[in-house]
């Protein structure tokens, strides 16, 4: 029977995790019999209010949690109140202890806050409301409006006493197979509240009170009897307080059967010597450590009341026992200097530890809020508590990316200028990242052409491999892959594991190392690996701009003509042209047609002065829709890398560079073509790894699609080849097959002549013979090394 003449409604914000906090509550209302229906808005996304709440069937409407969901509170209560300005919204969580009680109520219809933890408070509010007249200055831990429109804060309510009753999380609300298979881990509460001050932080329940034991070893096992749990993640603050605690707690978990693997929170100031009994009672992390700073002076402006010292025996402990642990760290601290974020940089690359890292976002109901508000840095509270929505949760790429771009206003408590902290960042966190380049990598060719990359994890030492398809070995951003034994998700294969891309980069290094005005051209999401790895020797500090288009590369429309990714603004093609760069870096090696023309148009000379960073296969690849450019005369390239088995070590041909094509072209005839080739010194011995019907096997043998357009060429009035003469494996030509006659009429305009090349179809097909040739030889010889071992090991066995 329901306590209440109506049903409460629940509704979870759109993050995307486990609902602890609700389920708790929810517990408390299925202890009181009161139903209740939840809304969990991660799982059904924008719900129409008006329907929800169409039937009449709610008594009160409520939600809660971290003061950056304070959008999500303020927009939901707002449409309830629309449907309906009589039915009582009620707000819980850590947003109504961190945040003045007078500015939510200002800026958003709430009608009460239930303060701190809600198991006895949220029941006792809705049977107070349920009874009319009932006053609710009678309930403890509340803050509400009154007749007289004054706030009303009634006394706080005592802690909840976790040792006398076994509070547990009623899971039966929500889709637990949804964040199963998300996830994979449940989440368990060991206590709740921190031991720690940092100035960081606010705690989501003040002081640490613990469970008791016995009543977490029971609730793991009706877990564990309930549903298919990979493993468990002990999720407040800290696991324990002290190590008497975690040594009962272990003792007592081994004798759970089956038993599940486990990780938690932890200080790193516990005795080392507990994480041996953590790893015997079955604890396989990550384990999460607040490393925090690798400077002894910033963790103790933070009141960590923790040392560089403690972090390096227990990282060292950590590894001597195999327990993996995320090292968590921050920059932007309060008072905090470059050479202190350097500290942290080289403190992470010396203990090869690993870890998410945030800016130091000033929360309200921290002390660094509160030194805020004392200095004058924040004028407007309401004004800051409504931009938290879009800093919550970002990464250090998006806050400088959306601050410069005036899409937020990031409060900067460093010791640095905001844009001197955020240029430091961003340096410091590309030679965090550069440092995960795989241990012992090797690759070796396998069955279908493609390769495997093997190696050993930059943290724990153990195996990751990853296989790439032939094409992919083009593009140097596609390798990073997380470890199947710690987690740790930001190894990385480096490009120059390939030989022919390490050979190819040998021209454009230098062009990098000489440039002094770069401009940038790639799509949005190149731009993350771009910024985030050092793997080309550029000088960031030359690049002046960007040009970038937000869509994907076969839809790049809109493009971004204002803003900043990271620390570089935005450029029109005008502004590029003013500014005259002296190079131009494509990463992916793709620039959009109306791109393409505006820029040779505008920027004639950055149509030699470009490099790309991928290999022509990779944009002949993924860039069927625009252009496809082919490289590369048959040469010798090994297939397996030094340290290979040497009787499997063969020879491939690969394509040169050679012309530019276009549909149906019949521009010259071949007398004019033999001419025209004597005058412009164009190499007869390139052939290229295509037919004349356009159906070349031993071009899609080796990974290459198969072109099918009548080649063009087309050269400089000059007698030069077009083509940037730094580009990436760039010889005397560069093969472009061009989708649009326009495109041919733009690089006329700026000095070059079109050209027919079918002289040059004999070539081709005899590279295409050759290729086929070599392929099948070197299929031959492998099956016969093969077949040689298995003789040697039958000799053996005999």
């Amino acid at each position: 029977m329901n306590a209440l003449r109506k049903k409460v409604l629940l509704i979870k914000p759109d993050y995307q995790y486990w609902p602890i906090g609700f389920a708790y509550v929810a517990r408390s209302l299925v202890e009181n019999g009161m139903e209740f229906d939840f809304i969990d808005t991660s799982v059904r996304q924008n719900p129409d209010w008006n329907t929800v709440l169409r039937g009449g069937d709610y008594g009160a409407v409520a939600t809660g949690g971290l003061i950056g969901n304070y959008t999500f509170f303020k927009n939901t209560f707002k449409a309830v109140k629309e449907f309906d300005p009589s039915l009582p919204c009620i707000l819980g969580g850590n947003a109504t202890t961190d945040s003045k009680s007078e500015i939510l109520f200002s800026t958003m219809p709430v009608d009460y806050l239930v303060i701190g933890e809600a198991e006895y408070t949220f029941p006792h509010l809705l049977k107070t409301l349920a009874e009319g007249g009932a006053d609710p200055a009678t309930v403890d831990g509340i803050v509400f409006r009154g007749a007289n429109g004054k706030l009303v804060r009634t006394q706080r309510r005592p802690r909840v006493d976790l040792v006398a009753t076994n509070w547990v999380p009623y899971w039966d609300c929500l889709d637990v197979e949804y964040y199963l298979s998300k996830f994979q881990h449940i989440p368990v509460m060991t206590g709740r509240g921190c031991t720690g001050r940092c100035t960081f932080c606010s705690p989501t329940n003040g002081a640490y009170l613990g469970r008791a034991v016995s009543h977490t070893i029971e609730e793991i096992q009706y877990l564990i009897s309930r549903y298919q749990i990979g493993s468990f993640a002990f999720l407040n603050e800290i696991f324990f307080p002290d190590d008497e605690s975690i040594l009962e707690f272990c003792r007592e978990y081994k004798k759970i059967e089956p038993r599940r693997p486990w990780g938690c929170l932890m200080r790193a100031d516990i005795n080392v010597d507990i994480l041996r009994e953590m790893k015997d009672a079955g604890c396989r992390g990550p384990c999460n450590m607040g490393l925090e700073s690798g400077s002894d002076r910033v963790l103790k402006l933070m009141n960590k009341e923790l040392t560089v010292e403690q972090i390096r025996s227990f990282m060292t402990t950590a590894r001597q026992v195999d327990l993996p642990i995320e090292a968590s760290f921050m920059m932007a601290n309060y008072g905090e200097t470059a050479d202190d974020i350097k500290a942290t940089v080289d403190l992470l690359i010396e203990l090869k530890a690993a870890g998410p890292m945030a800016l130091t976002i000033n929360y309200p109901g921290t002390a660094n809020y509160r030194q805020a508000l004392r200095r004058g840095l924040i004028r407007d509270e309401v004004q800051y508590l409504e931009s938290m929505d879009k800093l919550y949760s970002r990464n250090y790429y998006q806050v400088i990316s959306e601050h410069l771009s005036g899409e937020l206003d990031y409060l900067n408590l460093s010791a640095m200028p905001t844009r001197e902290l955020f240029r430091t960042v961003e340096k410091e966190m590309r030679r965090y990242y550069t440092d995960f380049e795989i241990n012992n990598a090797k690759t070796r060719l396998i069955e279908g052409g493609a390769w495997e990359f093997l190696g050993s994890c930059t943290r724990c030492g153990g195996e990751v491999k990853n296989t790439v398809p032939p094409v992919s070995l083009n593009y140097p951003f596609n390798r990073a892959l997380s470890c199947p034994r710690c987690g740790v998700i930001d190894n990385y294969f480096s490009p120059f594991l390939s030989r022919r891309y390490k050979s190819a980069f040998e021209p454009v290094a230098k062009a990098i190392r000489n440039a002094r005005r770069i401009v940038v051209f790639a799509f949005v999401q190149e731009f993350y690996d771009f910024f985030r790895y050092d793997l080309f020797g550029i000088n960031y500090d030359a690049i002046i701009g960007i040009v970038s288009y937000s869509g994907s590369r076969l839809s790049a429309i809109p493009p971004l003509q204002k803003g900043y990714i990271l620390n570089y603004p935005i450029l029109s093609i005008d502004e590029i042209s003013r500014l005259d760069p002296d190079l131009l870096i494509v990463p992916g090696g793709f620039i959009p047609e109306e791109i393409r023309r505006e820029l040779y148009t505008k920027c004639p000379n950055l149509v030699e002065q470009q490099v790309s960073l991928s290999l022509p296969e990779h944009r002949l690849f993924t860039d069927s829709m625009e252009y496809r450019t082919q490289t590369e005369r048959p040469r010798s390239v090994s297939v397996l890398e030094p340290g290979a088995d040497a009787a499997e070590r063969r020879e491939l041909a690969e394509p040169q560079p050679t012309s530019l094509r276009e549909d149906n072209a019949d521009l010259a005839s071949r007398q004019d073509v033999a001419a025209q080739q004597a005058s412009l010194e164009l190499p007869k011995d390139e052939p290229v790894a295509e037919s004349r019907d356009g159906s070349d096997h031993a071009a899609q043998r080796i990974g290459l699609p198969t072109p099918a357009h009548g080649p063009v060429a087309a050269s400089r009035r000059d007698g030069s080849w077009f083509g940037p003469k730094v580009f990436a494996l760039a010889r005397k030509t560069h093969i472009l097959r061009v989708v649009k006659p326009f495109v041919l009429r733009t690089l006329q305009s700026v000095g070059y002549t079109v050209v027919n090349t079918e002289a040059l179809e004999a070539e081709r097909a005899a590279a295409r013979d050759e290729i086929a040739r070599l392929i099948e030889e070197l299929e031959a010889e492998r099956s016969a090394a093969s077949a040689a071992r298995a003789e040697k090991k039958e000799g053996i066995a005999g």
